[in-house]
């Protein structure tokens, strides 16, 4: 039997306890790694919003300029087709 075959057939399932264990160990290191990071979370925080609000707005104009166009009306006063 190969060394692959060897390693892959001892290898052995986490239980429930060692898998929760794990867990727990991934969430304090992804914690330690946010309070680390705290200063550059806080200046972000506020512009998340901003950037959807603006994004919806750019989304939305959009969506009423192709209305407007496939209408055969302009966006240009005085210009109609």
């Amino acid at each position: 039997m190969s060394s692959i075959g060897l390693s892959l057939s001892r290898t052995r399932t986490l239980g429930l306890r060692a898998a929760a264990i794990a867990i727990g160990n991934e969430i304090e290191k992804g914690l330690l790694a946010a309070w680390g990071e705290r200063l550059q979370i806080v200046i972000e925080l506020p512009l998340f919003p901003g950037f959807f609000l603006l994004l919806a707005l750019v989304l939305g104009a959009a969506s009423r300029l192709r209305a407007a166009t496939s209408t055969g009306a302009s966006i240009l006063p005085g210009s109609a087709r």
